[in-house]
């Protein structure tokens, strides 16, 4: 994975995601995007895509050390990659905190940061 950090947050990034995540997501490893980093806690990092917004369901990326997973918004569920079970518990936690927030975000494109859990 390559990426160049800068501009509070904002990533630009190629090859985004590891192979392991899927075929959905090969625009995001083949090309050049922006993900705004919108949480970060316990060593977990949140992001949403910007091209996202094109192909549903609404949902967050999560990496957590070598391991990253997809989880939508709506039911809070794992659908893509894999995680430790705390880190899914963690995640889960603040996204329950944050969902109404999260979904509008994803609507809006207008990303910020969000509140990291305590």
């Amino acid at each position: 994975m390559s990426t160049i950090e800068g501009l509070g947050g904002i990533v630009l990034a190629y090859e985004l995601l590891v192979p392991r995540l899927g075929r959905s997501h090969s625009a995001e490893r083949t090309s050049v995007s922006l993900m705004p980093e919108i949480a970060r806690f316990y060593g977990i990092v949140i992001r949403m895509f910007l091209i996202d917004r094109e192909h549903p369901p609404r949902h967050i990326h999560i990496k957590y050390g070598d391991h990253v997973a997809v989880m939508e918004l709506q039911n809070l569920n794992i659908i893509e990659g894999q995680i430790p079970k705390r880190c899914r518990q963690l995640v889960r936690e603040w996204a329950e905190a944050h969902q109404q927030e999260l979904i509008e975000m994803w609507d809006s494109q207008n990303f910020h940061r969000i509140e990291p859990l305590d």
